[in-house]
């Protein structure tokens, strides 16, 4: 069994990304709450890791600084619960100001901080001058506002000494203070860290619920259904919330005011909530062993326990909690690589990709862990975790290859479910080749990449889309068209923008209604067949729509390579063909409208047209 290349074409190129915005480790660290970076020839983007000043119990004045003694030495990135203070640790619910004197290189006009989260909010001063603030710091719980938001400031220093002052609480959350590191650097590489970042969460928040819809689709289709899909949805769709609301918080950044105990809240769950799903998939189609089943179920209501205190309990309680919920996590994944090695020594040829998955999952997943725990200092490669989930999903979608297949091709055979079938077809060849050209446009050109993921997103919407009730309902023209442009752009990207399309529509037309994905197919046909493997100059893709008494004329028309007789009977002759969809469903599809026509004509190595004649309904 053969792993697709384009698999680890993705995990390369994020984990490529991922090491590519990591902080140099070849520069001075702080010391005594001294930084002195005068030494360094060119500014680079550095964490400000290393000894603060640490002031507990109190908010000090950026005035009042330089007067106060009574402060300690805390290294960062740690949570202060860990620091002595007056003969005994400090209480994690607390307050206290961190303290950072910077000596600037000679000659730097500005610079920016990026700041991570900060449990559970913080107030920051530069040079005595209030710069930003997430929620409200206080020094009582019944006045202190929860925020965790990653945010980007800019400062021009007038001289070359910078003093940051952070006035944090926390009374809140089991863990306070600055538990991850502040970057520091030049404004353009922070800014391309900051973007890249959170587009990488809302990359991956994409992906996941693509994979998400995709499933659900699949479980629509299939007769009998296969049960174990929804697991894979629901597991996907629990991810997506999870990364959608932690790395760079891609929610906060478009929704602000996203309630903070619901966001920790949601951490928990869906934790706890992947661990349940993907157990049970994998014990679902792979194990047969009772006693395996009876631990998988003590874990469960382990678990759902979790679940149930995260829901009614304050947060202070249940973020208490982190390490018996790890402990859980850890011991489904350790049942997975069981039951894997099981069905491997049972001869089941598919568990070898089921166990490299969950060894590469429970590997980062202890890493991330140990990172959480305090450890050790957080390494890019514990950044590989969301990677190896991805990574774990198309395996899954892997194991189920020939079962899709047969889904597809018995969807395309019955008439009440053609719709549905069509919306499946972004398959997960298709979805690889977008999001590898997602991934390497993240890399390189930002802004594109901000285009191709809302028309991604446009095209997965409509595409799926769908009524259970009723799959054959119709929709205004306007939205084919919409989900043809979107799937003519992403395409296009994969093509190197050698495809110019061109729209000649009747703007009259646009509200007609007609049947769903009725063009999309054949402007996938035009670019699979004939304009993929086109060596003309310039690759043409034309899209006529227009009104003729009461007819609707629709013609597409590309100048590829052109389809020979052979070929063109073979297309009329089969309803799927791997990376498109056969000419004859469609056929049959315009010929079932009454009052309907469907003509394709080609000459080899010239052009292919296709036109549709539908009837409008008064």
């Amino acid at each position: 069994m053969q792993i697709k290349l384009s698999f680890f074409v993705i995990i390369m190129y994020i984990f490529l990304g991922t090491t590519s915005v990591h902080a140099s480790n070849e520069i001075p660290v702080p010391i005594d709450g001294v930084l002195d970076l005068s030494v360094v020839d060119k500014m680079e983007v550095l964490e400000l890791k290393g000894e603060w000043r640490l002031y507990p119990q109190k908010f000090v004045d950026p005035v009042e600084i330089p007067l106060e003694t009574d402060y300690i030495l805390i290294d960062v990135p740690d949570t202060w619960e860990y620091s002595i203070y007056k003969d005994s640790y400090l209480n994690p619910q607390t307050y206290a100001t961190y303290y950072l004197k910077i000596i600037l290189p000679e000659n730097m006009d500005a610079f920016s901080l990026y700041i991570p989260d900060i449990s559970s909010t913080y107030k920051l001063f530069i040079n005595e001058e209030f710069i930003v603030q997430m929620g409200n710091p206080s020094v009582t719980p019944e006045n202190e506002v929860g925020k965790w938001k990653p945010t980007v400031v800019t400062y021009a220093p007038k001289t070359n000494i910078v003093e940051l002052v952070l006035q944090v609480s926390n009374f809140h959350h089991n863990d306070g203070g600055m538990w991850e590191s502040i970057m520091m650097g030049p404004v353009e590489e922070i800014y391309f860290v900051r973007t890249l970042e959170l587009m990488r969460g809302i990359l991956l928040s994409g992906i996941l619920l693509a994979f998400t819809f995709y499933f659900i689709n699949f479980y629509v289709v299939v007769k009998p259904r296969n049960h174990s899909t929804l697991y894979l949805a629901l597991g996907c769709f629990l991810a997506f919330i999870r990364e959608f609301i932690t790395k760079d918080v891609p929610l906060q950044f478009l929704y602000d005011n996203f309630p903070f105990k619901i966001q920790v809240a949601l951490e928990y769950i869906t934790l706890c909530g992947l661990a349940i799903i993907i157990t049970e998939y994998v014990l679902y189609n792979f194990n047969s062993n009772k006693y395996l089943t009876y631990f998988k179920r003590l874990l469960d209501a382990i678990s759902v326990t979790m679940i149930i205190i995260v829901i009614l309990a304050p947060m202070l309680y249940y973020t208490s909690l982190v390490i018996p919920i790890q402990i859980t996590v850890i011991a489904n994944l350790l049942l997975i690589i069981i039951v894997a090695i099981i069905a491997m020594i049972q001869k089941n040829r598919e568990a070898l990709v089921l166990f490299v998955g969950s060894i590469l999952l429970l590997t980062f997943s202890s890493l991330e862990m140990a990172f959480i725990n305090r450890f050790f200092d957080k390494s890019i490669i514990l950044d590989m975790g969301i990677v190896v989930l991805i990574f774990f999903l198309l395996l899954l979608i892997h194991l189920h290859n020939k079962l899709t297949n047969k889904a597809f091709t018995e969807a395309a055979q019955s008439k009440d479910r053609e719709v549905a079938f069509l919306r499946a077809q972004i398959v997960p060849h298709f979805i690889n080749n977008a999001l590898s050209n997602a991934i390497y446009l993240v890399e390189t050109t930002p802004s594109q990449a901000k285009r191709f993921l809302i028309e991604l997103s446009n095209l997965m919407v409509n595409k799926y889309n769908f009524n259970l009730k009723n799959s054959i309902q119709e929709i205004p023209l306007q939205q084919e068209i919409e989900i043809i442009r979107s799937y003519v752009y992403i395409q296009n990207i994969r093509f190197n923008n050698k495809i110019t399309y061109i729209e000649d529509i009747n703007e009259k037309a646009l509200d007609i209604l007609v049947p769903p994905l009725l063009v999309q197919p054949l402007i996938e046909n035009a670019i699979t067949h004939g304009l993929s493997n086109n060596n003309k100059p310039t690759s043409k893709l034309l899209l006529i729509i227009s009104l003729e008494k009461d007819f609707l004329n629709i013609t597409v028309e590309d100048n590829g390579t052109g389809i020979n007789t052979n070929k063109l009977i073979h297309l009329e002759s089969s309803n799927f063909e791997e990376g498109s969809l056969g000419i004859k469903n469609i056929k049959e599809r315009i010929n079932n409208l009454k009052g309907s026509s469907f003509r394709i004509s080609s000459k080899l190595g010239d052009k292919t047209t296709v036109t549709i004649k539908i009837k409008c309904n008064n």
